[in-house]
């Protein structure tokens, strides 16, 4: 009954533009008077604003004006307003005047400037997407001869790049890269090299090898032997040595780059963790297996989850990726996969590399099957153990342990009857829905008992029908069905043991263990036609005594869901 407050509604677009021009100049005003970091947050808010009021012809002259403010008070700003102007222009032209146009394009070649310091800044400085593609959208390198005429400009004049060197070996230089390849080639002498290694030298905040990293590209592609010298030389420099292996995997490798960067692990001098950058980019695979395998050997030595983790993401991309016919040496990949610390329960912030396990493991296998169940046990034990490789259970670890049990059926079910038979394994519940299939696999996805011959698990039963028969009431697929050259272990369990009380009420708490969507009524009149359909066709006594029994449960669930469904007022 309380009276709603009378807010205000604006009745005209006129309000609702002076109302942001009301807000827009507060916070322009305020500019001057706020805290730098809430200073940087109101500029930031003001630029991301812009591109939106820009469109409104009447508040045009006050946006640019604070555009322009911020350009010549806040330098900090600028690299975000050259962003948000050529967006601007690139995306909106067309919704804005074509003397906001003019007004926007001017501003932006005042902001960029036309001396060389400014180009300099504007396309090496910053890396757009913008500079990617062209207005309809093809992928076209537009910063790209904008760099080649500077780098030409720094050929022909050398002394125009020593006052930017100074942010070129930063992290300030976002087209670095490129930059340094095109000056790399055109130098023809490499004569630039010791005034590029020296400014490097001398940098000491947000460091970065970027542009070192792009003309030693262009030194290896010219002068193989000259970049293993210089590299050589830069191995001895103690300001300089700890950037190898990043300016070695940007500019190029060989078995003697392996050599070194591994000497330098060796003495301490870079980390165990400068050898994750190889596992991308591919060059990983132009050393020789000799040299690599040092590698990873050094990387077990550490001791390290993390150093192992890195280990088998580079022997994943060095012997499984695009490769055929490969022989993994037996040893060193049996100690790799089974290292300690994969299986320590220790949290470690790194990507899941049980796909790279996974691939490594399925090879090793395939070559040395002595294996197999040693693997199995190692799988089984820590299935969905906390900090261990295999703590998801939809790993596809899984996959290897079920292509063990299809070569190997009857040693790998008796590691797991032992563990269905353990009363102190604490993970049972996940090796059963492994064996079942269900609430952690899709629809079509099989359990894993469906790998096992039936007459394994009879033989199994039998030793102990009383316990494990309804043991397996528990693990069958839940679903009556009969398909040409498969067998439904539903159906058979039932033939066998369904006289059993346990183990039919087994198997119907199975089937009731399963997820759905929509009306639970629903859902239960459709399992109730399925099996009623079944029943047809069948003719043993006990599958037929156990769909009755079943059906009387299904008949209950669904009056109870239908009372539900209604106090719900679910129609």
């Amino acid at each position: 009954m309380r009276k709603e407050p009378n807010l205000w509604m604006p009745k005209t677009w006129g309000e609702i533009f002076s109302s942001y021009r009301r807000v827009w100049q507060f916070l322009d005003d305020a500019l001057d008077k706020l805290e730098e970091d809430e200073r940087q947050e109101a500029i930031n808010i003001l630029i991301e604003r812009s591109r939106y009021l820009m469109q409104i012809e009447s508040l045009v002259d006050m946006v640019m004006g604070t555009l322009e403010k911020i350009s010549k008070k806040f330098n900090i700003a600028k690299k975000k307003l050259v962003k948000k102007v050529i967006d601007i222009l690139r995306y909106d032209s067309k919704k804005i005047s074509t003397n906001s146009c003019k007004r926007l394009e001017q501003f932006k070649n005042n902001l960029i400037g036309s001396d060389f310091p400014s180009l300099i800044k504007r396309y090496v400085g910053m890396q757009l997407m913008q500079d990617r593609f062209d207005e309809e959208g093809n992928l076209v390198d537009q910063a790209r001869p904008k760099i080649e005429e500077l780098a030409q400009k720094i050929i022909e004049n050398n002394d125009l790049i020593i006052p930017e060197l100074e942010w070129l070996t930063t992290e300030k230089a976002e087209n670095g890269y490129t930059f340094g390849y095109e000056i790399g080639k055109k130098d023809k002498g490499f004569s630039l090299l010791p005034i590029f290694i020296s400014a490097q030298r001398k940098t000491k905040e947000n460091e970065s090898v970027y542009f070192l990293g792009g003309y030693f590209r262009a030194l290896f592609e010219r002068n193989t032997r000259k970049w293993e010298e210089q590299l050589d030389v830069l191995a001895k420099d103690h300001k300089l040595n700890k950037w190898i292996p990043k300016i070695t995997w940007r500019s190029g490798f060989t078995n003697k780059a392996a050599l070194r960067i591994l000497n330098l692990a060796e003495k301490g001098i870079i980390k165990y963790n400068d050898f994750q950058i190889f596992s991308s980019g591919g060059v990983i695979q132009k050393i020789s297996k000799s040299i690599f395998n040092k590698w990873i050997n050094f990387l077990l030595s550490v001791n390290k989850k993390k150093s192992i983790l890195i280990a088998l993401d580079l022997y994943y991309f060095y012997y499984i990726i695009n490769k055929t016919d490969i022989i993994l040496p037996k040893i060193l990949t049996y100690k790799l996969l089974l290292h300690n610390c994969l299986f320590e329960n220790e949290e470690v912030q790194f990507r899941n590399i049980t796909h790279e396990w996974s691939g490594i493991c399925q090879k090793y296998l395939e070559l040395f099957t002595e294996k197999s169940i040693e693997f199995a046990k190692i799988i089984l034990k820590y299935l969905r153990e906390k900090g261990t490789i295999f703590a998801d259970f939809r790993s596809p670890v899984l996959s290897v342990l079920g292509n063990i049990v299809i070569e190997f059926p009857s040693e790998s079910w008796e590691i797991v009857s032992k563990y269905l038979e353990s009363s102190k394994y604490i993970k049972i519940i996940y090796l059963r829905e492994w064996l079942r299939g269900g609430l952690f696999l899709k629809k079509e996805e099989k359990g894993a008992i469906s790998l096992f011959p039936t007459e394994i698990i009879w033989n199994w039963i039998n030793g102990d029908v009383s316990n494990r028969a309804k043991q397996i009431a528990r693990l069958v697929p839940n679903r009556l069905f009969r398909k040409k050259g498969e067998l439904c272990l539903a159906r058979e369990l039932l033939m066998y043991y369904g006289n059993i009380e346990d183990v039919r009420r087994a198997l119907i708490a199975n089937f009731y263990s399963e997820g759905w969507s929509g009306k639970g009524s629903l859902h239960y009149q459709n399992r109730k036609q399925e099996v009623l359909s079944f029943k047809k066709e069948e003719e043993n006594a006990n599958v037929r005594n156990w769909i009755d029994e079943y059906v009387v449960g299904l008949d209950e669930a669904m009056e109870r869901e239908k009372l539900e469904e209604e106090r719900r007022g679910f129609s």
